[in-house]
């Protein structure tokens, strides 16, 4: 391991015992900073409060997860509207027959999230097509339709493997 030979303390204590470092009875915030001593990555403040940078650099490190890319809501739930599982979901208005409204819990920061949508059925007849009626900060109105080749395309309710499936990526 290789340790700065500039490294201020302030504060009464700091400890290496091999494993860790043990820092006590400081009066100052404690840092990480990158090796070009341009970004903070991680801060312990006294008080106890923890910040961790979860900003991605201006060009991504591939295969890394940033805040940003990861999935901030996602719902399972029937032709009712009936919430069987989510994340970050506060309720579904039930539209109509395939007409939903997935209202989140906590909004996103713009209306330029990614979406994805599936809807199940037990049907081989009547292929389903998802669409976006509507996108929002705090809400997405989606529908489902029956997308026969003999007939015309009619909003409907899944049938069978009773779920719609949503998933949302993007800033909140």
């Amino acid at each position: 391991m290789l340790m700065s030979t500039n490294v201020t303390v302030t504060g009464p204590g700091i400890e290496w015992n091999g494993a860790t470092f043990d820092f006590f009875g400081g009066t100052t915030n404690t840092r990480w900073i990158n090796q070009a001593n341009t970004t903070v990555l991680m801060s312990l403040a006294d008080s106890g409060g923890l910040t961790v940078n979860t900003l991605a650099p201006a060009t991504p490190v591939a295969k890394t997860l940033y805040e940003d890319s990861i999935i901030k809501g996602w719902v399972r739930f029937n032709a009712a509207g009936t919430i069987a599982d989510d994340v970050n979901v506060s309720s579904i208005t039930d539209n109509g027959v395939g007409n939903w409204t997935v209202n989140w819990a906590t909004a996103f920061a713009s209306a330029n999230y990614a979406v994805t949508m599936l809807v199940g059925s037990d049907s081989q007849v009547n292929n389903r097509v998802m669409a976006i009626v509507s996108i929002g900060v705090s809400s997405i109105q989606i529908v489902s339709a029956n997308n026969d080749a003999t007939a015309s395309v009619v909003a409907s309710d899944p049938t069978g493997v009773d779920g719609v499936f949503v998933m949302a990526i993007g800033n909140n």
